[in-house]
């Protein structure tokens, strides 16, 4: 086996684990494309900052090594320029055609994303590790300013319950937190978000004009009584 290809060793009685350039593997066919695998550029600066932390599955024949599971993670780690990931190799004879795509299919439907509420907590841990948001957004390869509205809503009371109990997105939520001293809008406008998305924003800029309204129209009646009392003494 090529030293270079394999720095680190752990047998198993499936099969072992090795450390090996990216730039060697081949991406053989999987349920997903090339081009749906999703890379964009949050992963790729989390892979490239990161990592692959998760080992990816492969067999090796006569012709190499060849993915089983973790498509993305290798091309992710081949664009970036990886110099090595963890692959754990497995036995070829297991892993038929037929059979290879339909665990990949089982093991994409079973993989469950990451909510925002799981975020926005992870974003707040971070924080309280005393990680800046721009050293948070460099070690997850998020867009800063996706940092600094996560820690927004994740920082009110309001925010992190819309998150939580309605799946409203970060950026409703931190819309909302605005109007956190007015349930009766925030009601309103957590129903336009699930139900007319769309009209949202629009929403959102009506009832901040008619708060300006009421605020002006208070201001000017607080006015008009102190100058009547003005001339009444």
């Amino acid at each position: 086996m090529n030293k270079e290809h394999s720095m680190t060793t752990a047998t198993a009685s499936a099969g072992v684990l090795e450390l090996i350039d990216p730039q060697t593997i081949d991406v053989a066919t999987n349920v997903r494309t090339a081009a749906e695998a999703s890379l964009d550029k949050e992963f790729l600066d989390s892979v490239s900052a990161n990592g692959v932390l998760v080992p990816i599955v492969a067999t090796r024949d006569e012709n190499g090594v060849h993915v089983r599971y973790g498509q993305r993670r290798t091309l992710a780690a081949q664009q970036v320029g990886l110099p090595s990931v963890p692959v754990y190799i497995v036995e070829a004879d297991a892993a038929d055609d037929a059979q290879r795509i339909v665990e990949q299919l089982v093991e994409n439907d079973q993989r469950q994303a990451l909510t925002d509420g799981d975020r926005i907590q992870a974003y707040k841990a971070l924080e309280l590790e005393g990680l800046s948001v721009t050293a948070i957004a460099k070690r997850t390869g998020t867009k800063r300013d996706k940092i600094k509205t996560g820690l927004t809503v994740a920082a009110s009371e309001t925010g992190t319950r819309l998150i939580a109990e309605t799946g409203m997105t970060l950026d409703q939520a931190a819309t909302l937190i605005e109007f956190e001293d007015a349930p009766d809008v925030v009601a309103t406008l957590t129903r336009i978000a699930n139900e007319e998305p769309g009209y949202f924003p629009h929403a959102v800029q009506r009832a901040r004009d008619e708060r300006a309204t009421a605020q002006a129209r208070d201001c000017l009646l607080y006015t008009s009584d102190a100058a009547d009392e003005e001339d009444s003494g």
